[in-house]
């Protein structure tokens, strides 16, 4: 339904899936069906789990605060988790697009920048600024 209401990208979490099976073939319906699909897992979910899927996948969106709350403290362990994303798809030479939310503000948009995050996610940091503009300038990738 989505995607004939004009969306051209859909993101499913990798945790609402018991069966990993159905993820793979929801992935692949989407492509099929001409969208851009994506795969976001949690902060606790490891990446050696997740990365199998990356096949199936245009882009990863990588948690990096527990969802569901609005506001929390980006988790530093996600710097590594993008680090091993990163080798990864250097070493398989895959291209996917690399998704970041949580968090996200000007203390860590640069470790992004390095890490080839193509976009982030920003909620509090934007909707707390005095100047959305100069926020969203900031945070530019």
């Amino acid at each position: 339904r989505y995607i004939r209401a004009g969306a051209d990208i859909l993101t499913v979490h990798y945790e609402a899936y018991k069966n990993k099976q159905k993820l793979i073939k929801i992935l692949q319906k989407i492509r099929a069906m001409g969208a851009f699909a994506g795969l976001s897992f949690n902060p606790d979910t490891p990446v050696e789990e997740v990365l199998p899927f990356i096949y199936y996948c245009d882009m990863f969106l990588v948690m990096s605060v527990v969802p569901g709350k609005s506001g929390q403290q980006f988790i530093s362990q996600t710097i590594d988790r993008l680090t091993q994303i990163n080798k990864f798809l250097k070493d398989q030479n895959l291209q996917i697009q690399i998704e970041v939310d949580g968090g996200v503000n000007t203390q860590n948009i640069d470790s992004l920048k390095q890490l080839d995050v193509n976009s982030v996610v920003v909620g509090s940091y934007l909707y707390n600024s005095n100047d959305y503009n100069k926020a969203i300038k900031d945070l530019k990738i």
